[in-house]
């Protein structure tokens, strides 16, 4: 296999990703985690399908990823405002 590519394991099934310049600790990790959310999910939700399940995983970790952004840049704000009352302060 190309030093290029790594094999990950997500929910039982084995995806080859090319790597680029990404860290293939970090990709591992990344995978790790979509593995790890598949499997609770998919023990909260025994009867669903498989397909049914990426998407309801995949919406979930949207989500996430929503509400960071949405916290990240409310910490941007509040740092601009701050310096912007040092400013007026002075």
């Amino acid at each position: 296999m190309a030093k290029d590519v790594l094999v990950v394991k997500i929910f039982n099934e084995e995806y080859k990703i090319k790597l680029g310049a990404n860290d293939p600790e970090y990709i591992q990790k990344l995978a790790q985690y979509v593995d790890q959310r598949f499997q609770e999910y998919s023990k909260m939700f025994s009867g669903m399908d498989q397909q049914r399940l990426m998407m309801l995983v995949c919406l979930n970790l949207a989500d996430e990823v929503m509400k960071f952004r949405t916290e990240d840049k409310a910490e941007e704000v509040k740092k601009m405002f701050s310096e912007l009352l040092q400013i007026v302060s002075k």
